[in-house]
C-alpha cells in the first residue's frame, strides 16, 4: 500500500521493536522510559483509532433529524402577511406593504 494510509499494527509493533532496542542499548537511562512509554501509548491509541473510525449511528441519525427539522422549517416559513393578508416568501409578517403606503 502506498503512504496513503497509517496501518495501527504496523505502527504499533514498530514502536514496540524500538522500545526494546533502546532498552538494550540503554538499560538505565530515561530513553528507555520513554520509549516504553510510546510503545504504552501506541497500543492504547490504536484501540481508540479504530473505535473512531467505526460509524457512530445515534450521532449520524441526530444530524439527519436536525437538517430535516431546519429544511422543513424553512419550508414552513412562508405565510400570509398579517396586515394586509398578501401571500410572503418568507416569514409570516414579512410583507413589506408598508413601504407602498
Amino acid at each position: 500500500m502506498p503512504y496513503s494510509a497509517l496501518e495501527p499494527e504496523k505502527i504499533k509493533s514498530t514502536a514496540h521493536e524500538l522500545a526494546l532496542r533502546v532498552a538494550e542499548r540503554f538499560p538505565n537511562n530515561g530513553i528507555a522510559q520513554v520509549s516504553r512509554a510510546l510503545a504504552e501509548l501506541s497500543e492504547k491509541h490504536t484501540a481508540y483509532a479504530a473505535k473512531a473510525a467505526s460509524r457512530n449511528w445515534p450521532m449520524q441519525i441526530v444530524s439527519v433529524l436536525i437538517v430535516l427539522a431546519g429544511w422543513r422549517r424553512r419550508a414552513g416559513a412562508s405565510g400570509r402577511c398579517s396586515s394586509c393578508s398578501a401571500w410572503t416568501p418568507g416569514r409570516s409578517g414579512a410583507c413589506r406593504a408598508w413601504i407602498r403606503s
